[in-house]
C-alpha cells in the first residue's frame, strides 16, 4: 500500500492530502506488525515527499468487533476460502 500511495503522490496535486487507512485488530493495535510498519512507511513518504500532507487513520477493532463482523464479511466476500480472506475483507469493511 505504501507503493500505491507513492504512486498516488505522482498523480495527485500537491496541495491535496492522501489519507492513508490502516486498521489493526486486537487487544495492542499500536503494536501490531502492520501498524508499526504503516507508521514506518509514513516517515518513508514524507522524507520522500516532504511538500505532502500525508494523513494516517489509524482504524482499531477490538478482537471482538472483528469477530462479530466475520460473518457479514463472509457474505459479502464470498467465495471465501481462507482466513487471510477473511482478515482482508474485515479490513476494508472496517476502513
Amino acid at each position: 500500500s505504501m507503493l500505491v500511495a507513492a504512486m498516488a503522490h505522482r498523480h495527485v496535486p500537491v496541495g491535496e492530502p492522501i489519507d492513508l487507512l490502516n486498521v489493526a485488530f486486537g487487544e495492542y493495535p499500536a503494536q501490531t506488525p502492520d501498524r508499526v510498519g504503516s507508521v514506518q512507511g509514513l516517515a518513508e513518504l514524507r522524507r520522500i515527499a516532504p511538500d505532502r500532507q500525508w494523513n494516517l487513520i489509524e482504524i482499531d477493532l477490538t478482537a471482538a468487533q472483528a469477530e462479530a463482523a466475520t460473518l457479514h464479511v463472509a457474505q459479502l466476500i464470498a467465495p471465501c476460502h481462507t482466513v487471510m480472506d477473511i482478515n482482508i475483507g474485515t479490513v476494508l469493511w472496517a476502513a
